[in-house]
């Protein structure tokens, strides 16, 4: 059985190692993120639909109901990586853990890569009784609990850990409870899901995300901002043919979506330190309510204000494929990258 981990800590506020290249980097973003983060406040839906959503199974979900009637968002971020290849996920979680921010890491070292514990017993997500086990244990209504089994179950191979740690986190918004209002998804792409680089079992597709936020339609109403932090997840319109996930698409999954970002041309995708450093970049653009995006602009002033504020600038890279980012904003449309 293939091995790797799936943590959930919203605690851990341990630096990367000492002599990790992208320290710069995760220590700047996580300085700024402390300095300027916004406590989650509560706003009107964007739409009737978002509404609409919010409020089903308010009545039988536990909690309490926001004052103003819709959704409540933060820049808390929700990370979900799926690329184990040499350690990588593991930095860039990193770089992620302060202020609330979740993170969900590749496969469960522990039980195994489709395997969850629930309660005392590790159940299998593979079989109907193991996701059935799995939902149940989340609280929620029975239908309701029916039908993430459903999206957990029918997942691809060794990514049901990793729908089953979304999840737990999106339950707590369908008992009435904030949660992360942006999401990173993280490893490698063609256009349809996300996989890890190592060999090993997993390949998270988005349409089991799809499935999961249609189970969970509050936790869906709550997500504002998604980066999909790899190669090929930046097209759209005539551009996003065959099994190519349009990034417009998002909106469709997440209703209250303000910006989506990713990579538009095929296979080109920032990787070790950079990728840490667009995260980050990505991070910084897109705190607050966001709905507007210049991804190539967001890259270079957050690599620009690292450069001037390290002790020696000349060990700072410039950007790489800044040029590559593509978004899609509910004020701007679909803005492809330029290189």
């Amino acid at each position: 059985m293939p091995t790797g981990r799936m943590r959930i800590d919203p605690t851990d506020r341990r630096d990367p190692p000492s002599d990790d290249p992208a320290l710069p980097l995760a220590r700047e973003s996580r300085r700024e993120a402390e300095r300027t983060l916004e406590p989650g406040r509560h706003v009107d839906a964007s739409s009737a639909e978002a509404a609409r959503l919010y409020a089903q199974n308010a009545v039988s979900t536990r909690g309490r109901v926001d004052a103003s009637g819709g959704p409540a968002f933060n820049d808390r971020i929700l990370y979900v990586g799926m690329n184990g290849k040499d350690g990588q996920c593991d930095r860039e979680a990193a770089s992620l853990r302060y202020g609330g921010n979740v993170v969900i890491e590749h496969g469960e070292r522990s039980v195994g890569a489709d395997h969850a514990r629930v309660g005392a017993r590790v159940v299998d997500l593979a079989t109907d009784e193991g996701a059935a086990a799995l939902a149940k244990s989340l609280g929620l209504p029975d239908a309701q609990t029916a039908a993430i089994a459903k999206a957990i179950r029918n997942a691809h191979d060794g990514s049901r850990d990793e729908l089953a740690g979304i999840a737990r986190v999106w339950a707590r918004a369908e008992q009435g409870h904030d949660i992360p209002s942006r999401v990173v998804i993280s490893g490698h792409c063609f256009g349809n899901a996300v996989w890890d680089g190592d060999g090993q079992l997993g390949e998270l597709e988005f349409s089991s995300i799809r499935a999961l936020a249609a189970a969970m339609p509050r936790a869906a109403a709550r997500i504002e901002d998604v980066m999909i932090s790899a190669c090929s997840s930046g097209f759209d319109g005539a551009s996003a043919t065959g099994a190519r996930f349009p990034l417009s698409a998002w909106k469709d999954m997440f209703p209250s979506l303000k910006t989506a970002w990713g990579y538009g041309n095929e296979h080109t995708s920032p990787t070790g330190a950079q990728a840490i450093g667009h995260i980050a970049a990505w991070a910084n653009a897109t705190r607050g309510r966001v709905q507007s995006l210049d991804g190539k602009k967001s890259v270079e002033a957050f690599f620009a204000a690292i450069k001037r504020a390290a002790p020696d600038p000349s060990k700072i890279q410039a950007p790489q494929l800044a040029g590559n980012v593509s978004v899609w904003t509910a004020e701007q449309g679909y803005v492809p990258g330029k290189d």
